[in-house]
């Protein structure tokens, strides 16, 4: 029963340190250490970026907030108020034209009397289609107001919220994704380090290949291993098996289930 441990760093690495060749191990031990310097070099470089991106966030959050409380304050607070004073404005003008009217009727009354002048009783008369145009002008502003103004104004900050979500929302996504390839780095880091999944006995990875079993790759301190090339074979001493040779000669007197003992060097 062996496990293979591997290296699972991306791009390979360097093996900066191992365990000795046949040392026993318990579960947890560590086997192997692997060179970590880019590695956490691309962490620092990535950490910046994700800290970019999550002060971009910040910002859209606060700007959406913003956005959503100027449309409510508009709606609520301004809007309330400005029509409030667009009819104060009317019966303040209402009032003012009524006060004008009947001092027109007065004075006509004193001018048949012959106690004004006709230049007086003009400007009273005058002073009257003033107040209708100042009632005629604060009755359009209060149309203008609740026709266009409010509904205009409302389009707009609800646009302005619209933008500020959406832009919420990409922000949101771009720091998960640094988020997520910042913690992709630190899986990496923890990979430079390999520990025993179980007790057994360190085997290096060693690969021959040819007639002549020259090696292809020898693990040792220092040697440079590929992603996912095998470094360690942990062998689990208690399921060990032995495949032996037996002359020819003394195959007639093997029968399965004997007892046998092995002597290894």
């Amino acid at each position: 029963s062996n496990i293979d441990l591997k290296c699972e760093v991306d791009g390979g690495s360097q093996i900066l340190w191992i365990a000795q060749l046949g040392e026993e191990v318990k579960k947890g031990d560590v086997l192997v250490r692997l060179n970590s310097s880019a590695v956490q070099e691309e962490i620092t470089e990535q950490r910046i970026v994700y800290e970019r991106a999550n002060a971009e966030l910040i910002k859209a959050e606060t700007d959406l907030a913003v956005a959503a409380i100027a449309l409510k304050e508009y709606e609520e607070g301004t809007f309330v108020k400005e029509q409030q004073t667009a009819e104060a404005n009317i019966v303040i003008a209402r009032e003012n034209l009524k006060s004008s009217e009947n001092l027109a009727a007065h004075n006509e009354r004193m001018f048949r009397k012959g106690y004004i002048n006709r230049l007086q009783l003009e400007a009273s008369q005058f002073a009257v289609e003033r107040a209708k145009l100042d009632l005629d002008t604060m009755l359009t502003a209060k149309q203008v107001l609740v026709e266009f103004t409010r509904p205009k104004m409302v389009k707009e900050l609800r646009s302005r919220q619209s933008a500020a979500e959406a832009t919420f929302a990409a922000s949101k996504a771009a720091a998960e994704l640094e988020k997520f390839k910042l913690d992709e780095l630190q899986v990496q880091l923890e990979k430079c380090v390999i520990k025993a999944p179980q007790d057994g006995m360190v085997v290096y990875a060693n690969q021959r290949e040819g007639r002549r079993g020259e090696s292809l790759s020898t693990i040792e301190e220092g040697a440079q291993v590929r992603e996912m090339q095998s470094i360690i074979q942990l062998p689990d001493l208690g399921r060990m098996q032995v495949n032996t040779l037996i002359h020819e000669t003394k195959i007639d007197k093997i029968r399965a289930g004997m007892p046998a003992t092995i002597r290894i060097r």
